[in-house]
């Protein structure tokens, strides 16, 4: 399951990637939230991960910390 997790005390949202059978969890990336209006309320900014068809993949949306945009983010998942 990959799921997003907001800590208000650090000011950042992190993407989970949670294993159901075994009950852990990592965190995959973790980004800072500059600007505490993306917490709550209409303009928010929650990670909403979703998995691709072939399950190699999770997008996300996230704040840009560069230029305050929300833009979509990618974790691509590669054998090694």
């Amino acid at each position: 399951m990959a799921t997003d997790r907001k800590d208000k005390e650090s000011n950042s949202q992190s993407l989970w990637l949670y294993d159901l059978e075994l009950d852990k969890g990592m965190i995959l990336c973790c980004k800072p939230v500059n600007e505490k209006k993306y917490f709550s309320g209409d303009i928010r900014c929650d990670f909403h991960p979703r998995w691709n068809p072939s399950g190699n993949k999770i997008c996300f949306d996230a704040v840009d910390t560069e230029t305050g945009t929300r833009q979509m983010h990618l974790v691509e998942f590669v054998n090694s």
